[in-house]
């Protein structure tokens, strides 16, 4: 986490959009802002593990 700081600070924006993590949990992010306060949080852990499950076919292997 440290090492992102090692690098110059026109780097950092590029650094963060690049993120893998990140960008592995953005359709979970859009489908529970587009659908908040609907339900309970054992249908929101249901549709969360249902939309990482579909866009499980787009992941790059590492």
């Amino acid at each position: 986490m440290l090492v992102f700081y090692d690098f110059h600070a026109e780097y950092w924006i590029h650094i963060r959009t690049t993120n893998s993590i990140e960008s592995m949990f953005a359709t979970v992010r859009l489908g529970t802002n587009k659908t908040k306060n609907c339900g309970s949080r054992k249908t929101t852990l249901a549709m969360a593990c249902k939309l990482m499950r579909t866009d499980e076919v787009n992941w790059r292997s590492l």
